[in-house]
């Protein structure tokens, strides 16, 4: 049976407070920005829910929450502006076979059509080959007709892209990286179980939940846009240092056919705009929540000043918070790449919050 928070409130910080590696199932399939690790929303799932009950989350990423309700006998529906982010969870949570997998792979590879998804710049940081290749593979992914099967490959050639983007990447082709992650994927997603209740992924803002009657979650488990961050949702880096260039590169939105979302959208807005969008979200969170049922938010703050107006706008919203669990962050958590990579300060989290409503 589900229980309080307050008599688990010891368990749930020590778990916030020690991370893991995600593995297992699909969880490792692709690292998205910004989210949170699967064994807290998997025990927060197993604490406070029965198998049947519907699980929400307004920010579904790569849908995290999503895989871990799913492989615990739950019902799920989340909502996100990102549709890689959508493309991503829909991968992680269907079963393939891989064996189907494999024989596509060949037909792919060998394709004699070429769809340029690569910008010059683009092409000319990656290189001739890289390029014509990139190319062929995304017109062979295009003539895939199981659409199951073409999402996984486009997940594989955008992991395979974000790796070919590294500053130390030095093969000359990209196809022996990109048979390995497809396979990788498909062994994953082959052993996903075949039945129980499949969750639902859909692109959309977090203000209009259709698909939730009012009451009827049972649980919401989300990591919203963190204010003034500036977090790479849809687009891949691409660094050669041997060119002194160092560019972000719009391939995602181009291999998927569709325009790309602006990131002031993705990551929230900035300034007073953050709260302007978020409240409509923190409404219908209150919409579709059962009363006496909690909602786990996952976020960081750059000031306290910024987490304590964060916290009023939840109790405006009739999401009262009852507990904030502070969290700390290693140098390798911290909410973006460009420190890391550029080795310089740039005002990143030094601190995430799992703020716990009713």
């Amino acid at each position: 049976m589900p229980v309080a928070p307050a008599r688990v409130l010891g368990h749930i910080t020590e778990l916030a407070n020690s991370p893991r590696r995600d593995r297992g199932a699909t969880r490792a399939i692709y690292s998205y920005p910004a989210k949170f690790q699967a064994h807290l929303p998997a025990e927060l799932i197993r604490l406070f829910t029965v198998p049947g009950d519907l699980i929400v989350d307004p920010f579904s990423g790569g849908g995290t929450t999503g895989l871990e309700a799913f492989l615990a006998g739950r019902r799920f529906v989340g909502v996100d502006l990102n549709p890689f982010g959508c493309l991503l969870a829909r991968v992680k949570t269907t079963p393939i076979d891989k064996y189907e997998t494999a024989r596509l792979l060949d037909v792919v590879v060998a394709s004699g059509e070429r769809r340029a998804i690569l910008d010059a710049e683009d092409a000319r940081l990656l290189g001739p080959i890289i390029s014509e290749e990139v190319a062929r593979i995304a017109a062979g992914i295009d003539a895939v007709e199981d659409g199951a099967q073409a999402d996984l490959f486009r997940v594989a050639l955008i992991h395979t892209l974000k790796i070919a983007g590294r500053r130390d990447f030095r093969a000359a082709s990209v196809m022996e990286a990109l048979r390995r992650r497809v396979m990788q994927v498909a062994g994953a997603a082959a052993a996903l179980p075949r039945e129980g209740y499949r969750p639902s992924f859909r692109v959309g803002t977090a203000e209009e939940i259709r698909e939730v009657v009012a009451g009827e979650a049972r649980l919401v488990v989300t990591s919203p846009p963190y204010k003034d961050l500036d977090v790479e949702y849809g687009l891949l880096q691409i660094q050669r240092p041997a060119a002194g260039r160092s560019k972000r590169s719009q391939v995602i939105s181009a291999l998927l056919r569709l325009p790309p979302v602006a990131k002031v959208l993705l990551c929230g807005g900035r300034g007073d705009v953050y709260y302007e969008k978020i409240r409509p979200a923190m409404a219908e969170i209150r919409r579709v929540l059962g009363e006496g049922c909690p909602a786990f938010f996952w976020i960081g703050f750059k000031t306290g000043r910024d987490r304590e107006t964060f916290l009023a706008e939840l109790t405006a919203a009739r999401l009262i918070p009852r507990h904030v669990v502070g969290v700390g962050l290693g140098r390798d958590r911290v909410a973006s790449s460009r420190s890391t990579h550029h080795g310089r300060e740039t005002g990143m989290l030094a601190r995430y919050y799992l703020i716990v409503c009713e």
